[in-house]
C-alpha cells in the first residue's frame, strides 16, 4: 500500500503525478481508457491535400492510474498531415488526436503534448479503425479514400465525445448542421452554422418553436383531420424544427431527446369544436402511446376553442402535430393566437 504525502501541505513534496490525480478525481473520467477524456475545442477540419486543421482548445487526458489526468492546452490552429491515400479500390481510418508525452508514464524524454495522427490499416472493405493510445484524447477520424489527391470535409467524422462546456467551445462555421452534445454535468449544448452567429448555447434556454396556421382553411365534417400549420412566429424557430409547413403532415421534429413542453390551441368561430389532439409519431384514428387529447367536458357537444398543454418525453426525430374534429364543416379561426402549436425543450430530468 502507498499512501501518498497529502497535496499542499507546508513544506511537503510530491511528484507531479498527484497532481494529475487531483485533476482526475475532479473531472472523474475513466482512467483506464481514453473513453473519459474531456475537450473543448481543438475541432478538425479540412486544411488542403493530406492536411487538416485542429483548432484551439483544451483536453484533459485521462492517463492509467497512478499517473492522473493531464489538461492540454492550445491557443493557436495547428496542423496534422496525415500520410498519402491508399491505392484505389481501398480506404483507411485515420485517428486524430492530442497526445500527452511524459518521462513518468511513457518511459520519453519529452514532457509536453503534440496533436498528431494514429494510422488505421487499408482494406477493400470496411477497414478497421487504429487503436487510440491510452494517453492520447481522440478529436475525430478520418476516412482516407484510395486514390485520393485530398480530403473533404465529408471524410471526417466528429469524435470528441466528452466536452466540457459550451462556454468555450468555438463557433461552427456557417455552413455546419446542427450540433449537439452533453457535459459532465448533464447540461445539453447546442449550435448550428448560421444560427445565433454558430455559439453554443444550452439547449433549455433556446430550443423552441411555434408554428400557425395563417392562411384559411376549413375542416371537414366530424373527422379527425391533421391542421395543416403553414407559419412560423417570428423568430421562434431558430433550428428549423418545423416540418411540412401547409401540407397536411406540418409538425414539429425534436432535434434531441429530452422534455418538452408541448401547447396547442384550436377553434372556430361557431361553437362546433369537438376535441382536439396532439400526436407524437401519430396518425390519425390508430391507437399507440403518444396520443395527448384534450375533448369536450361532459354533457357538451361542442365548443368554440380548446386549449391545452403537456410535458412530453420525445427522443431525437420524434415528432408532435395538431388533430382536430369539429361537428360540422367549418372554418377554422386562423392566426397566432388561436390556432397554434408549440414545443420547447426542457432538458432531460
Amino acid at each position: 500500500m502507498t499512501r501518498y504525502t497529502p497535496l499542499w501541505e507546508q513544506a511537503g513534496s510530491y511528484a507531479a503525478s498527484q497532481d494529475r490525480m487531483l485533476l482526475r478525481a475532479i473531472f472523474a473520467g475513466n482512467t483506464a481508457s481514453n473513453a473519459g477524456d474531456y475537450i473543448n475545442g481543438m475541432r478538425v477540419s479540412v486544411a488542403s491535400g493530406m492536411t487538416v486543421n485542429v483548432a484551439p482548445g483544451t483536453a484533459v487526458v485521462h492517463v492509467v492510474s497512478p499517473v492522473g489526468s493531464i489538461v492540454c492546452v492550445s491557443d493557436a490552429v495547428e496542423q496534422v498531415t496525415l500520410a498519402p491515400a491508399p491505392p484505389s479500390g481501398q480506404s483507411r481510418w485515420d485517428g486524430i488526436i492530442a497526445q500527452a508525452r511524459g518521462n513518468d508514464f511513457d518511459g520519453g524524454s519529452n514532457n509536453d503534448f503534440v496533436m498528431t495522427v494514429v494510422q488505421g490499416t487499408p482494406a477493400a472493405s470496411n477497414p478497421a479503425f487504429p487503436a487510440v493510445p491510452s494517453q492520447a484524447a481522440l478529436l475525430a477520424w478520418v476516412n482516407v479514400p484510395g486514390g485520393a489527391a485530398s480530403l473533404v470535409a465529408a471524410n471526417i467524422t466528429e469524435a470528441r465525445v466528452s466536452r466540457l462546456s459550451g462556454l468555450w467551445e468555438p463557433p461552427l462555421a456557417a455552413a455546419d448542421p446542427f450540433t449537439s452534445f452533453t457535459d459532465p454535468w448533464g447540461e445539453t449544448w447546442i449550435a448550428k452554422g448560421g444560427v445565433l452567429n454558430g455559439t453554443w448555447k444550452r439547449a433549455r434556454d433556446v430550443l423552441s418553436c411555434y408554428i400557425y396556421r395563417s392562411a384559411a382553411w376549413s375542416t371537414p365534417s366530424a373527422a379527425d383531420i391533421q391542421v395543416p400549420f403553414d407559419s412560423v412566429l417570428t423568430g421562434m424557430d431558430p433550428f428549423g424544427m418545423a416540418a411540412s409547413l401547409n401540407t397536411n403532415t406540418a409538425r414539429i421534429i425534436a432535434p434531441i431527446a429530452g422534455n418538452y413542453l408541448l401547447t396547442t390551441s384550436a377553434g372556430t368561430g361557431s361553437g362546433t369544436m369537438q376535441l382536439i389532439r396532439a400526436w407524437k409519431n401519430g396518425v390519425a384514428g390508430v391507437s399507440q402511446s403518444g396520443q395527448y387529447m384534450i375533448g369536450q367536458p361532459s354533457g357538451v357537444t361542442s365548443t368554440t376553442v380548446y386549449a391545452g398543454s403537456w410535458i412530453v418525453k420525445l427522443a431525437a426525430g420524434d415528432d408532435v402535430s395538431l388533430w382536430v374534429r369539429t361537428s360540422a364543416a367549418v372554418a377554422l379561426t386562423v392566426n397566432s393566437q388561436i390556432t397554434f402549436l408549440t414545443a420547447t425543450y426542457l432538458g432531460t430530468s
